[in-house]
């Protein structure tokens, strides 16, 4: 767990805008208990259907049951505050899903199995969805937020691990000739779980396509994109 005192000297250390790698990396590898409420709060509120716009401070702490002066020894922004609760509940969910891919199973099953889990949270997630569109769509500083928590080393290092384990099943069953580079495994998972997600906002008007044929659709494209050699 990080150090509350750490992290409030780093924030007034910082000399840019945009939150440094250390404390982000203690915000959402190691929470104190006090962030964790304040992380609490913002997930709470979205799922109450808090627009993320007009959306105070003063809100997000009172529903934490703490003081807005205490918020600001770790975060310079209600931007932070928001964007460090979703990627840490993002975070926590990846490692779920990736316990779920790293035991036994087949190419098949692992992205059924993520397939899955996306629709069966799918309510939570959607919220996390529009969190990002709006972000990525809104002030540079905010984008840069994205992006840079999108880098954060624990991201990272488990998305490649997700992918070497994905390539490594798909050339033991032979479905591959060559394992990809892992890069390329990486997008082609997102790429196709993004279009399920976006599947999954609009299937009520999507009646001539099934959950179980876009799966299939989804499983055979991801499929196709680690075949590709260049």
């Amino acid at each position: 767990m990080a150090d509350t005192e750490q992290i409030n000297i780093m924030r007034k250390n910082e000399k840019q805008e945009v939150i440094s790698e250390a404390r982000l990396r203690a915000l959402i590898s190691g929470p104190p208990p006090k962030v964790l409420e304040i992380y609490r709060a913002v997930n709470e509120l979205m799922s109450e259907g808090a627009d993320m716009n007009r959306l105070r401070v003063s809100e997000i702490t009172a529903r934490a049951g703490i003081g807005k002066g205490t918020a600001y020894e770790y975060f310079q922004s209600k931007e932070e505050m928001v964007g460090c609760a979703i990627f840490y509940s993002m975070l926590r969910d990846a490692e779920k899903l990736w316990k779920f891919a790293s035991k036994e199973g087949t190419f098949r099953e692992i992205i059924y199995g993520i397939l899955d889990n996306i629709e069966q949270n799918f309510a939570k997630r959607r919220e996390w969805c529009r969190y990002l569109d709006f972000y990525l769509q809104s002030m540079f500083g905010r984008r840069e937020l994205v992006e840079k928590i999108l880098g954060c080393p624990q991201i990272c290092d488990r998305a490649a691990a997700f992918a070497e384990r994905l390539a490594g099943q798909a050339k033991e069953e032979h479905l591959i000739r060559k394992e990809p580079k892992i890069y390329f495994v990486i997008h082609a998972c997102v790429t196709q779980v993004m279009g399920y997600i976006y599947y999954l906002e609009r299937r009520e008007n999507v009646t001539s396509v099934s959950g179980e044929e876009m799966k299939e659709f989804l499983y055979h494209s991801i499929l196709k994109m680690m075949q590709s050699e260049y």
